[in-house]
């Protein structure tokens, strides 16, 4: 499955989101997670997504329009980065709201290290998504980092978030392809 991706708008909140019929795939997780990397992975299309070194980069909510009438969402990272309160207190109140009341919603995909497990607010975001009816998918990241040995209990960490799990990496390529056929399945249901 080849996707055609490109980079639509940065919103700053609920109403600069784009006004479309696309069904939104949001990605969530915290700020280390390796969200934008995923994204690059998953369309094919390096830089697509800004990565960078330095967590907390992404604090807007960035809109990714792909073909089939999907487009992924990037919504800023949470709990790692270094930025003030009140600068955090802005970005998980605009995640909330773009959960609780952008329609074209489809599907939450939460994206967690899986070294490190779901923090409490990777559970809340999975929670409010779930109380709208929303699907949440795990992406457990960083596959590539356990040892063969460690990957067949990693999964087993998720199950406060969905039953749907994926151990993916954007390094590898590991999980990639199950991850699309995840996501492409949201146009057809």
């Amino acid at each position: 499955m080849q996707w055609q991706a490109r980079f639509v708008k940065s919103a700053r909140g609920l109403a600069d989101c784009p006004r479309w019929n696309a069904r939104e795939i949001a990605f969530a997780g915290r700020s280390n997670a390796g969200k934008s990397s995923l994204i690059n992975a998953l369309t094919g299309v390096p830089g697509l997504a800004r990565v960078s070194k330095t967590p907390g980069c992404t604090q807007n909510i960035n809109f990714f329009a792909l073909n089939d009438g999907l487009a992924l969402v990037d919504l800023p990272g949470h709990g790692y980065a270094r930025m003030s309160q009140a600068a955090a207190r802005r970005i998980a109140s605009m995640i909330e709201e773009y959960l609780v009341q952008r329609e074209r919603l489809a599907l939450l995909v939460m994206i967690v290290d899986v070294r490190r497990g779901p923090n409490d607010d990777d559970l809340a975001l999975a929670r409010v998504s779930a109380e709208r009816g929303i699907g949440v998918l795990v992406a457990a990241s960083k596959i590539d980092k356990l040892k063969r040995s460690q990957k067949g209990h990693a999964a087993g960490r998720f199950g406060a978030i969905s039953t749907r799990v994926i151990p993916c990496s954007a390094v590898d390529g590991e999980g990639i392809v199950a991850l699309r056929r995840a996501i492409a399945g949201v146009t057809t249901a």
